[in-house]
């Protein structure tokens, strides 16, 4: 197996509690008196927001919950405006990757120093020193890992862009992972989440970054969501399913928290800017190109990849995967979403995103993922005729 073992470093600062029932350890981890809950009002309607409100007696409380599924750039600035005047000494993120990264955002936001987020996101400008707010990360999602990673994801519709904002300050002080607060998520968010975690799990693994750390958190993660996404997207209310694929999303997101995502990230990006498909439908639509390119490019054919994960070759890993794209309804749901392939290669030029493709273990070109959009279209068609 080849594991790299040259110099590397493995960061991760945040406390994480596990378990059914671990939303009750958040009167133990917040000491603090003036708090601000980010969330979305779907969360707040199905009783979740006041679940956790009600464990927090003797709080002064403020609630946001109107997070978007792609944060904006100007709601981030609308939002710090509006609490500027206030003063928190702690924020909690309930909710899925983007209110986790919603709240990560905001502990800068509304910290002492005054903080540009356009113009460090849009013009480069240097990061002040920060002492961001604590944060208490509670995902209701098992996808994005966003509760242990030290970045967060902002969108900029009117310019066409996407931007990550990524500093160590970003890493929440805690995260409570809390199975039982998945049950009530819809088939729909399961597998776009799920698919998400699988892909950042997969990606971490053929990442310039890769460490062994990271190798070991990986190596779990993703046969753990292999085996468990296809019987819970039938079992949407199975406890110990939940458990499984919330697991799988915390080592994925501990992956990549080193290691960054890669190539189906970057062409991920567009198609969601495009055309609205979900950010982990958009990542799966080409993993499997993207395996059989990497594959293509590697005089090993990814064998030290593959059988760790419990496979004898990249294309039996590939052909599991189509089978679970196929049989989970994520190939027609794309095919609803994306107008035609001559509109999905067109993107090839806005896909080439340099902080994720370049971090793929072996160069794209223009060409090559022209080559990778087309081959994701006739695998998609393929399934479906």
């Amino acid at each position: 197996m080849n594991i790299n073992i040259s110099p590397y470093q493995y960061e991760n600062s945040t406390r994480i509690i596990f378990g059914v029932g671990t939303l009750n350890e958040v009167t133990n981890v917040v000491p603090w008196k003036n708090i601000l809950i980010v969330t979305t009002s779907g969360t707040t309607k199905r009783g979740t927001t006041n679940q956790l409100t009600s464990l927090l007696p003797n709080k002064n409380i403020t609630v946001y919950d109107i997070v978007d599924p792609e944060p904006q750039i100007v709601d981030l600035e609308q939002a710090a405006n509006q609490f500027e005047k206030q003063h928190f000494d702690c924020v909690i993120g309930l909710g899925g990757g983007s209110t986790i990264d919603t709240a990560k955002i905001l502990s800068c936001l509304l910290s002492e120093t005054t903080f540009h987020l356009r113009s460090h996101l849009t013009k480069n400008e240097t990061l002040p020193e920060l002492q961001p707010i604590p944060v208490i990360a509670i995902p209701t999602t098992a996808g994005t890992g966003a509760e242990v990673t030290p970045f967060a994801t902002v969108w900029d519709r009117p310019s066409g862009k996407k931007h990550s904002f990524a500093t160590s300050l970003l890493n929440p002080n805690v995260a409570i992972l809390d199975p039982a607060l998945s049950l009530s998520v819809s088939r729909d968010v399961t597998l776009t989440t799920g698919l998400d975690a699988f892909c950042q799990g997969l990606e971490s693994l053929w990442s310039r970054q890769r460490n062994p750390v990271a190798t070991a958190f990986a190596n779990q993660s993703v046969p753990l969501a292999l085996s468990t996404l296809p019987k819970l997207l039938n079992d949407l209310k199975n406890q110990d399913l939940r458990s499984r694929m919330l697991q799988s999303s915390l080592f994925a997101g501990l992956a990549i928290s080193s290691t960054r995502t890669t190539l189906s990230h970057s062409i991920s990006y567009p198609l969601t800017l495009r055309f609205g498909v979900p950010h982990g439908l958009a990542c799966a639509f080409t993993i499997v190109p993207v395996l059989q390119f990497n594959a293509s490019r590697d005089p090993d054919r990814l064998q030290w990849l593959v059988e760790p994960i419990g496979f004898n070759s990249h294309e039996t890993l590939g052909d599991t995967i189509k089978n679970i794209l196929a049989i989970s309804n994520t190939y027609s749901n794309l095919n609803n979403l994306i107008g035609s392939k001559e509109a999905v290669i067109a993107l090839a030029s806005e896909a080439l995103t340099p902080a994720r493709a370049d971090n793929n273990f072996t160069n794209a070109s223009l060409e090559d993922v022209e080559h990778i959009l087309s081959e994701s279209w006739d695998q998609m068609t393929a399934s479906l005729s």
